[in-house]
């Protein structure tokens, strides 16, 4: 989990999968995490590439200088504490949650359901990634306000190339003809066709529609999973002539240090 090389790092094993655009499948991201983290998932318009000419978007969580065991610098906590018997326990961090919920006697709670106030932030601080429990709980917060705002605003910008834009782009789309102006065309421009290999500025939009959407997203990078949303919606605008106002400020909110 510790490991700095991503191709021998055992959690990148799994979680290094759909974390970019594939034309093959109708699919969103599936087990993005790994290029969440070091910076590289998503769908990168023309618009996002120029703000980012490297091509990464890195945030602290994935830097091996700010946090050198990188996936297990924040998923595998160790607590000592007591169980129910009294006595002492060094938990080793199995449970692999990065902000566990806690018991009676401070012990992880395995799945447990409790709000953000209540679960430790501990790993954040001792993966060097925050100076203490209080600002990463503050950052998530925040972090997690923003991110949905911007998903609700993409999802309003969609809706002005297709009202059901989310059925345009699923497993099974309607009738022929109904995605876009009768060809699955919008101001003339291709919009959603889960048959062909072409990934357009639509799709790559819902692609960053659905990374967004994810509970995990944020967490791991709000950096990147804010200009991902910001410049798709830009560029859905810019592409499909879609003139709609925006309801939130798209100037970035999250600086990099």
């Amino acid at each position: 989990m510790s490991e700095a090389d991503l191709t021998k790092n055992l959690c990148m094993k799994c979680h290094y999968k759909r974390g970019l655009p594939d034309p093959t499948t109708y699919r969103g991201p599936h087990s993005p995490e790994g290029p969440l983290l070091t910076g590289e998932g998503g769908w990168w318009g023309d618009i996002m590439k120029t703000k980012s000419p490297p091509l990464r978007g890195e945030a602290t969580h994935g830097s091996p200088a700010a946090n050198p065991l990188l996936c297990a610098g924040c998923h595998m906590n160790r607590f000592n504490y007591k169980d129910a018997t009294g006595t002492a326990v060094t938990g080793t961090g199995h449970t692999f949650e990065a902000i566990p919920c806690l018991d009676t006697n401070g012990g992880p709670i395995v799945n447990g359901t409790c709000t953000d106030a209540q679960r430790t932030f501990k790993s954040c601080t001792a993966a060097g990634c925050h100076g203490s429990e209080g600002v990463a709980r503050s950052a998530v917060t925040t972090a997690q306000l923003r991110i949905a705002n911007l998903v609700a605003e993409l999802d309003r910008t969609l809706q002005k190339v297709h009202a059901d834009w989310k059925t345009c782009r699923s497993k099974v789309p309607p009738a022929a003809g109904s995605c876009g102006n009768n060809t699955g065309m919008y101001n003339g421009k291709p919009t959603f066709n889960t048959a062909d290999a072409a990934f357009t500025t639509a799709e790559g939009a819902a692609f960053n529609y659905d990374m967004g959407a994810r509970v995990t997203a944020v967490i791991h990078n709000p950096f990147l999973v804010e200009a991902l949303l910001i410049t798709s919606i830009q560029q859905v605008k810019a592409d499909y002539g879609v003139t709609v106002p925006n309801v939130i400020d798209l100037t970035p909110q999250f600086k990099q240090h």
